[in-house]
């Protein structure tokens, strides 16, 4: 060991002695089990060795089940509260302890799975998962707001998964814990925040996968009723796609990844451009139809108008001859007949002037005859009286 600058009192040791010490007293003089007992949690297969985590009242210890083969045991999942027999080991570079499993049997129902249900039920029936509470998500949010652990691989994910589709929407991060001590008040913050205080489109809330104990925070009722009375669109993003924390069924919409965010959330700007090209093109196209459409239309409608106002000056011009003609003719009708009835009028003071000056003429020759008879008579009577005598 490198000496000390500084004078100290006491036995010193370095981190790897004191590993070393603390391997060889589990070794030798480690804790008597014939079984563990807890909470199945963050199960992972690693080739033909299962991993998991027993959990029990926030303490949690790794546990290692060799030669399992290419898939789980059906009983080892985070439903599940099980019994581990088998040897501790410890880890000197880690520092950690973990369980070297040589058998897993279940007994029973995992607590927290059971708590987790048993609100899931309650919040079920209170209707905050309800499908009429959703919000539709916005198409083009302009600005996101992220709650997530500042600096972690789920926020970098959803940063990258977002701007590598639309490198021009805003994003505002907001730190949170998201496990652990405090981290339901700071999700619960960092939403409301983004909610009241910012001009966000919509809220992300995200984070890595984990266990049943990993994701406390998201199946918690505080975050949950956060993000039921939220007014901001809010789409979660929690662990893998097998998690599924009671957050993803009151959010308007889930990523089943951080990396699928992005998909989830926004489309891609190349898309959007085309469809503004192809919608610029489809409104040109309507437009022109339109166009030559209403002056057709315009067309016929005027053609009908001036058809029909001409056809109404015809009949209103032939009304008005008519009236016209009528009264014209009513007028040289009125005057032939005057000159008609004082023609004939003429023609019978001539006829009765010709009757009467033929009468004069028969009176005339027959009172010249009478005449002409008396002179006779006289002179006979002359001559009977001369003779007479």
């Amino acid at each position: 060991m490198a000496e000390s600058q500084v004078e100290l009192e006491g036995t010193v040791a370095t981190v790897s002695e004191l590993n070393a010490s603390i391997r060889t007293l589990v070794r030798t003089d480690g804790p008597s089990f014939d079984y563990v007992v807890g909470d199945v949690s963050n199960v992972f297969l690693s080739g033909t060795t299962l991993h998991f985590d027993l959990v029990e009242d926030g303490a949690s210890l790794h546990c290692l089940l060799f030669n399992v083969g290419v898939e789980p045991p059906e009983h080892v999942k985070e439903e599940i509260r099980l019994a581990v027999k088998g040897r501790l080991n410890f880890y000197e570079k880690q520092g950690s302890c973990s369980i070297f499993a040589d058998e897993a049997i279940p007994v029973g129902e995992s607590e927290i799975h059971t708590a987790l249900e048993q609100r899931r039920r309650q919040l079920t029936a209170e209707g905050l998962f309800a499908a009429e509470h959703k919000q539709p998500l916005p198409r083009l949010p302009a600005t996101i707001g992220i709650v997530s652990s500042a600096g972690s691989d789920a926020e970098e994910d959803v940063i990258n998964g977002i701007h590598s589709r639309h490198p021009d929407v805003d994003l505002l991060l907001v730190d949170a814990r998201v496990q652990g001590q405090d981290a339901v008040e700071q999700l619960c913050g960092a939403i409301a925040y983004l909610d009241e205080g910012t001009a966000v489109d919509l809220i992300v809330v995200t984070r890595g996968g984990g266990g049943d104990q990993d994701l406390h925070a998201f199946n918690s009722e505080g975050v949950v009723r956060m993000i039921a009375t939220a007014r901001t669109p809010v789409v979660t993003a929690i662990g893998h796609e097998n998690d599924h924390p009671l957050v993803d069924e009151v959010a308007d919409a889930r990523a089943m990844t951080p990396t699928e965010v992005g998909a989830a959330v926004i489309e891609e700007k190349s898309q959007l451009q085309e469809q503004v090209r192809a919608n610029r093109e489809r409104l040109a196209t309507a437009y022109q139809g339109r166009v030559r459409t209403l002056l057709k239309e315009r067309h016929r409608a005027l053609a009908t108008a001036y058809a029909e106002t001409v056809i109404e000056r015809v009949d209103a011009l032939e009304g008005a001859l008519g009236e016209a003609y009528d009264g014209l003719a009513r007028r040289e009708l009125t005057a032939l007949q005057g000159q008609l009835t004082r023609a004939h009028q003429g023609f019978e003071q001539r006829h009765r002037h010709e009757q009467e000056t033929t009468e004069l003429r028969a009176q005339r020759r027959r009172l010249l005859v009478a005449t002409v008879v008396l002179a006779l008579l006289l002179a006979a009577l002359v001559l009977v009286v001369a003779l007479t005598l």
